[in-house]
């Protein structure tokens, strides 16, 4: 018995015919009284394996025109439910659709439960479909992971190419700590050189460099980037004379106009324990140890973003591909997130 359309719901009337379907894998919801109710992606998936007809429609083309009226980027949604459902899981779409007043769904995130699960069971994963030409807001996915963390479940994002391949990004919201403490001694005196602060190389700032991996030795100088300067200055470890932290924060602004973007990750990180140096090999703005650098490689890369900025999933991939490839993990934030310890992991997965 083929289904019935009705705006962005298909019924299934016939008793037999809903359990048939239900009982593969359980999509929709099952109708008081006996039949079942689907929503446009389950039902789009039954006609692309040819398992299901919906009267009226001759193809799932007919499907895909309809179901555009009310789901924006329906193929990106559809073709991260169809990978999921390939791949075994168990998938229960939001509640929005089967409103059956629905003008619009929203795009929403789908809950995965295991593998051969009942219907029952609660979901072990969460994943949201984005199409690549989406922007990437870390805001808005920073606030769905904390939603899933908060339900104990994973989340992942499914983003399709135009190719209609789908890579997943797990996402997850971390505080990174380390064990590094700063070293004890005397304040130091900085005189400022352009980009940098240059501080005399004697018993104390090999201390500051050997133990809190601050600056490189060069010669009879000990040469500080101007984010660490700007660190020691607030931390009463340096002093540049006649410079307060105001004058310093408008200087280091004027030779490097990101300066306000990446300092407070970099105090942040360093007051968490980390030892912190620039990313700039591996394309980010920070690599981060937890422990001894000279002991281990960095565990993190980091990079910033300015605060509501709306960037392309092309550049977070490239990141996170390369902290893949060189075995770190790759963490994004902005200024007011990173002034809060807030970061977000992505990592490429198989799920």
């Amino acid at each position: 018995m083929p289904g019935e359309l009705e705006g962005a719901i298909v019924f299934i009337r016939d008793e037999k015919e809903a359990n048939r379907v239900h009982n593969k894998g359980y999509p929709g919801r099952p109708l008081s009284g006996g039949g079942l109710m689907l929503g446009l992606l389950e039902a789009a998936f039954l006609m692309d394996e040819k398992d299901f007809q919906i009267a009226g429609l001759e193809s799932i083309l007919d499907l895909f025109d309809h179901a555009a009226k009310y789901l924006r980027d329906f193929e990106a949604s559809y073709l991260v439910y169809r990978e999921v459902k390939l791949r075994g899981f168990i998938i229960k779409l939001p509640d929005a659709h089967f409103d059956l007043d629905a003008k619009e769904l929203p795009t929403g995130y789908f809950r995965l439960l295991p593998r051969g699960a009942g219907p029952s069971l609660p979901a072990i994963i969460y994943a949201l479909p984005i199409p690549e030409r989406a922007p990437f807001q870390i805001e808005r996915f920073l606030s769905f992971s904390e939603e899933a963390k908060k339900k104990g479940v994973e989340s992942l994002v499914g983003v399709v190419d135009e190719d209609g391949d789908v890579t997943f990004y797990s996402l997850r919201l971390i505080s990174p700590t380390g064990d590094c403490k700063e070293p004890d001694i005397p304040i130091l005196q900085g005189v400022p050189v352009h980009n940098r602060v240059m501080v005399p190389l004697n018993k104390d700032s090999k201390i500051l460099h050997r133990e809190g991996f601050f600056g490189r030795p060069m010669g009879s100088m000990l040469h500080l980037s101007l984010i660490e300067a700007r660190y020691l200055l607030g931390k009463g470890l340096l002093r540049v004379d006649g410079v307060s932290l105001e004058q310093f924060d408008e200087w280091a602004g004027k030779g490097q106009p990101d300066f306000p973007l990446r300092y407070p990750a970099y105090r942040d990180l360093r007051e968490r324990g980390l030892r912190v140096k620039t990313g700039f090999k591996y394309g980010t703005h920070f690599r981060a140890y937890s422990s001894d650098p000279e002991l281990t490689h960095a565990d993190f890369l980091v990079h910033l973003y300015p605060d509501g900025a709306r960037l392309d999933w092309q550049e977070i991939g490239r990141g996170v591909r390369v902290a893949h490839g060189v075995k770190k993990r790759m963490v994004f934030s902005t200024p007011s997130l990173a002034e809060e310890g807030m970061f977000l992991e992505l990592a490429w997965v198989r799920p």
